[in-house]
């Protein structure tokens, strides 16, 4: 019994992590510069081809390569650039 508490409590830690925090992937062979806004601050970072930013944010509105279209980022999306354009796995 206790071991299947603690099992429980596992599997709770490790789902309860997986959905704070957004991760996006850059499936297109090429690097891109994305804007990261959040409601304290804005950063700018650089994707390479194939490359994985995990945790990029739990909330925020992220824009390519300096285009003004945003695309809302949300706790637990898994978030990725195809054909230079943002998805996700279920849009």
């Amino acid at each position: 019994m206790l071991l299947k508490k603690i099992s429980l409590l596992i599997i709770s830690l490790v789902w309860v992590g997986s959905v704070f925090s957004a991760d996006l992937t850059n499936n297109d062979d090429v690097s891109y510069t994305i804007k990261v806004e959040t409601d304290t601050e804005t950063t700018t970072i650089i994707i390479g081809a194939g490359e994985v930013i995990k945790d990029i944010c739990n909330e925020c509105v992220i824009f390519m390569d300096g285009s003004e279209e945003p695309f809302d980022v949300y706790e637990g999306d898994v978030v990725f650039i195809a054909d230079g354009l943002f998805a996700t796995s279920d849009s």
